[in-house]
């Protein structure tokens, strides 16, 4: 199930940030560097993230939460509370990551279906999300999830190519989301 980390999660998140490190060529969850320290730091910093509070001009507010079974962290998402310029061309509202050792198992498929209920519950109706066009896992997990594939787009700052998906209606395409 998704929880939001809390302080009794400190050997846990230190064997699910291991488990990236020890897998070569593993990207670690964007959405989550600058996250690392005492769990009393990373906690407090997710907190005060979730209620806006400290951003730097180009970021949204977001929630962090963990994929838990049994006392492991396996999977990571971030739920952005609303789109910026940036995030609506590149990132979109949901970002996931399952560690490298808990991988083929569905739990992406699971967690995104959770971040669904908890989107819909802010009153986000239409979540965007985008992956890279070679990351066909992530594909399948989108499109079993109802993503509904809008285009593949150039982002010009990160010199990549994304996928981009809607669930639910899409937003008009100037629509920037302004509320906290």
């Amino acid at each position: 199930m998704l929880t939001a980390l809390a302080l009794h999660h400190g050997p846990a998140l230190a064997a699910f940030l291991a488990d990236y490190r020890a897998t070569p060529g593993e990207p670690f969850p964007a959405y989550f560097h600058g996250y690392e320290g005492p769990i009393e730091q990373v906690v407090a910093r997710l907190g005060a993230r979730a209620r806006g509070e400290g951003l730097g001009p180009d970021e949204v507010p977001g929630s962090t939460f963990f994929w838990q079974e049994g006392g492991a962290l396996l999977g990571v998402l971030g739920l952005r509370h609303r789109l910026n310029a940036r995030l609506r061309a590149f990132g979109g509202h949901i970002g996931y990551s399952v560690r490298p050792g808990a991988r083929r198992r569905g739990l992406a498929t699971r967690m995104l279906a959770e971040a669904m209920t908890l989107a819909r519950a802010r009153g986000i109706a239409g979540v965007l999300l985008t992956c890279a066009p070679d990351n066909l896992a992530s594909i399948r997990v989108i499109e079993r999830s109802g993503g509904v594939f809008e285009a593949e787009a150039y982002f010009a700052p990160e010199d990549r190519r994304v996928r981009r998906y809607w669930i639910g209606p899409p937003e008009p395409e100037n629509a920037v989301n302004s509320a906290p």
